[in-house]
């Protein structure tokens, strides 16, 4: 869903008491139609502009491996959390928040030290683009800039409906 749409689901779902798998099931539609308008504007506006594809340097195979490798670790990581987030309370009791704290700090400080491994990505100078960048030396460039963003957003949310997503939070 779009971000307002997402924003505006957790409202709705304090002030109605619907359940919320009935309010994505709603939104659904809508979040298709905002991004098919937004694909269909861009594809418009460059169009207009004539720009052209940038030669890609991968063959189909090594495409489809890497979005197969992405698409598993991602499911391997969301059963690492959903796992982790029922058995450290468990297992820690009343220091759980405080191994929470630890894990978010050892991440952050993971995802800083294998950003520092790859060069910086430098300014955008409006030069033109001669062929696509590689895919993993910008992906771990900037992959510690999503742990602050998880951890505000996740900080930010004090409403009952998000405590089963936030371990801090007092059950």
């Amino acid at each position: 869903m779009p971000p307002v749409m997402g924003a505006a689901a957790f409202l709705m779902l304090e002030y109605t008491n619907m359940p919320y798998s009935a309010i994505i099931k709603h939104a659904f539609l809508p979040a298709i139609l905002t991004y098919a308008s937004l694909l269909l504007i861009v594809h418009l506006e460059s169009c207009k502009m004539d720009l052209k594809r940038l030669p890609r340097n991968s063959t189909l195979k090594s495409r489809l491996v890497g979005i197969g490798l992405a698409v598993s670790a991602l499911f391997i990581l969301m059963d690492v959390i959903h796992y982790a987030s029922a058995w450290i309370p468990a297992v820690f009791g009343e220091y759980a928040k405080f191994v929470f704290a630890f894990l978010l700090l050892a991440t952050y400080g993971g995802m800083v030290a294998l950003s520092l491994r790859f060069p910086e990505l430098s300014e955008d100078d409006n030069n033109l683009l001669t062929h696509l960048p590689a895919v993993i030396p910008v992906l771990f460039a900037g992959l510690h800039f999503l742990r602050p963003s998880a951890f505000l957003s996740g900080a930010s949310c004090n409403s009952p409906c998000h405590r089963g997503w936030w371990p801090f939070t007092p059950a």
